[in-house]
């Protein structure tokens, strides 16, 4: 329903550019020109998503594509994902997306993301446009199944997990922008989210500015899950990785509560240059 309604509304009203305001000619606010000059971090580390010299990632596949630091300290999630580097224009389109209430930026962005994460792990080889039906449930299920068969090959996670805001910032923003990255990531895969599945529980100050070490601190305890888990394998989604600190906390909460394994997709990472 949603993408054919999005057929609809595009061929009434073609897309427009989010960037260059050029007619998009697809079901897409991003034209394709724009889209690829988009920064990328290249030859990401699988864990941990910073970049690998490309002399030391030659020959790798993207599965075994580990950084020397996460062969020695590896952080206590599997595996992370991020679309684009939180370099010029991206950041400034986050930020718009996130104080400025302009949603539809933070769609574009996160379709792009979803269409860019399921190619990486060959679970689609999406060389079309995205309006591609959603995947219904039933075939959700037998798709994991399959996967599950490949070797070498990594299954779709069970739930979509937003990283909460607290209540109190929840209720100045207005929306939670995980929440909306996941809903797109929802759409195309069928994937549940299930945002009551971890709560925020301090108010900490936020994390922009702070150092690694300040980062940690600030957001130590600051999580508690809702009930127990029987092995699920989680993807933590948020709109940027930086340190990692966030998502290492939620991680280490959601491991003593059971849950199989845990993976992070982003929107953006910081490349390592650009830490406070």
């Amino acid at each position: 329903m949603l993408s054919r309604l999005m057929r609809v509304t595009f061929g009434l009203f073609p897309g427009r550019c989010i960037l260059c305001q050029a007619s998009t000619a697809r079901a897409l606010d991003l034209c394709i020109h724009c889209e690829t000059d988009l920064p990328m971090i290249p030859f990401p580390c699988r864990r941990c998503g910073q970049q690998i010299p490309q002399r030391a990632a030659a020959g790798l596949s993207d599965d075994s594509r580990v950084c020397g630091q996460c062969l020695i300290k590896p952080p206590p999630y599997v595996r992370s994902f991020s679309a684009f580097a939180y370099t010029q224009p991206i950041n400034q389109l986050i930020a718009e997306f996130k104080n400025q209430h302009q949603l539809l930026v933070g769609r574009v962005l996160a379709m792009v993301l979803a269409r860019r994460y399921y190619h990486q792990d060959d679970v689609w080889r999406l060389n079309t446009p995205i309006t591609r039906e959603p995947i219904k449930p039933r075939l959700a299920t037998r798709l994991k199944t399959s996967i599950k068969a490949e070797p070498g090959s990594r299954p779709l996670p069970d739930l979509l997990i937003p990283i909460p805001l607290h209540p109190t910032r929840l209720k100045f923003r207005g929306f939670n922008q995980a929440h909306e990255i996941a809903d797109a990531i929802n759409a195309l895969t069928g994937i549940a989210i299930d945002d009551q599945l971890c709560q925020r529980i301090t108010e900490s100050p936020p994390q922009k500015g702070l150092s690694a070490a300040a980062r940690r601190r600030n957001i130590k305890q600051a999580f508690q899950l809702t009930r127990k888990l029987q092995g699920e394998r989680l993807a933590l989604v948020d709109d940027v990785l930086t340190t990692g600190a966030t998502v290492s906390e939620l991680t280490r909460s959601a491991l003593n509560a059971g849950a199989g394994s845990v993976e992070i997709i982003t929107l953006a990472r910081t490349p390592k240059s650009r830490y406070f």
